[in-house]
């Protein structure tokens, strides 16, 4: 990663009297425009037919993240909508709700929200998605994912891989973004760092061929002048609606929460070293990263409690005979017959 140019004054490389060699090569071949502002280059991909930008904004929790991505995905409603009523023959200027009911109803927070979101869109079709919002992504969805819910990490994987043929543009919020999983990381192209006094700073990410060595580099320039926004810009009844849908996810949060620490839900529950101990007790060989990665898919009921990861005795006995019911020669003959 190439931080050789970072403007303590906040502006963009173009404001430079030299601009780097790394930003010459990207403009070259079409990574980077002069002039472009983060709407531009948003704008450009809701309307080019092969267009796609994913942008993260990330700080801590408070800091304006949603409000700002919000109000940058209501200039793309507002110029979609106003092209739209072009096209259709009854030119006029898009509403508020017109505007900001595209927005909201955008908005996901869940790993399965974004997927259903996607796989709605028919791909026999020219049409897609302008943008998606997936705000507080670490909710349900983190860098040890691929680790802790394969299916899901995999599920994600294989969305992004075609991501492009379903929605032009994507904005993810997260307060660390440490914390974002790599499948989604490889994929973002601006990074929007969000302060607490509401002034955004915006870098464009690209990558360009080594020199030395097959592996490509990574560059993340600031693009233009940081922004200073408003949170009172949103309506005031979009806001309330937004809030209500964070209130029920956050409940949902709780849920989870309680359900993680409630200690009278230890019982009938083992943790992963036992389960590893009953298994060789049985005749198995199964080590206990089978036996996550089992749980994981759920073969084996799992459960969080106090940070220590439990299964489920009842199914991993279930399991077991299963295993021990196939390997048997007495199965075997049987299958075979």
């Amino acid at each position: 990663m190439d931080e050789t140019y970072i403007p303590e004054t906040g502006d963009s490389i173009f404001e430079s009297p030299k601009i780097p060699n790394f930003v010459r090569v990207g403009m070259e071949y079409g990574m980077i425009t002069p002039g472009n502002t983060f709407d531009d280059y948003m704008l450009d991909a809701i309307f080019d037919p092969s267009g796609f930008e994913c942008a993260v904004a990330h700080n801590q929790q408070g800091s304006g993240k949603s409000n700002f991505v919000m109000q940058r995905a209501s200039v793309l409603a507002y110029e979609r909508i106003k092209d739209d009523l072009n096209n259709a023959g009854t030119p006029r200027e898009p509403t508020d709700e017109e505007i900001w009911g595209t927005v909201l109803d955008s908005i996901v927070f869940t790993p399965s929200d974004f997927v259903r979101k996607l796989e709605a869109i028919n791909q026999d079709e020219t049409e897609r998605l302008d943008f998606v919002i997936w705000d507080d992504i670490q909710l349900e969805y983190t860098s040890s994912t691929f680790k802790t819910d394969i299916d899901q990490y995999a599920a994600i994987d294989s969305m992004f891989a075609v991501v492009r043929t379903k929605v032009s543009c994507v904005f993810i919020t997260i307060p660390n973004i440490t914390r974002l999983p790599k499948n989604v990381k490889d994929n973002i192209t601006f990074e929007m760092y969000v302060g607490k006094n509401r002034k955004a700073q915006i870098r464009k990410i690209f990558r360009l061929p080594g020199q030395r060595n097959i592996n490509s580099n990574l560059f993340k320039p600031i693009i233009q002048r940081s922004i200073v926004f408003d949170l009172f810009a949103i309506p005031a009844w979009a806001w309330k609606r937004y809030e209500g849908m964070r209130k029920d996810i956050a409940d949902k949060a709780l849920a989870n929460l309680k359900g993680a620490t409630n200690m009278e839900d230890m019982e009938g529950y083992i943790t992963l070293p036992e389960a590893a101990v009953v298994v060789k007790d049985n005749g198995l060989r199964w080590g206990i990263l089978s036996l996550q990665q089992m749980a994981s898919r759920k073969i084996i009921k799992k459960q969080e409690i106090k940070g220590v990861m439990m299964v489920e005795l009842v199914s991993l006995l279930a399991a077991v005979k299963a295993e021990n019911h196939i390997a048997s020669p007495e199965a075997s003959q049987k299958d075979t017959s």
